[in-house]
């Protein structure tokens, strides 16, 4: 969910400065405790499912670069503007 949250997170003024990082931060804050955990056992009789790939190697998290790109871009030129 942390890969669809940097995908589809970002498209509302709100998201962008406060409900996407709060997200991000608990998921953060969730993988650091679950990973502390011993590794869980598939029940008798099954397969473990497969993990995926790591967040950073799945290409639709880094389509959250283009609203924090519009971000950085519309507060500098607030600046450069204002003074």
């Amino acid at each position: 969910m942390t890969s669809r949250t940097l995908c589809l997170g970002w498209w509302s003024p709100l998201s962008l400065v406060a409900l996407t990082p709060f997200t991000l931060v608990w998921n953060l804050v969730a993988h650091r405790k679950f990973s502390r955990l011993p590794a869980s056992m598939p029940a008798p009789g099954r397969q473990s499912l497969p993990e995926g790939a790591p967040v950073y190697r799945r290409p639709v998290a880094y389509v959250a670069l283009i609203p924090v790109a519009w971000a950085v871009w519309a507060i500098t030129g607030l600046i450069t503007h204002a003074g």
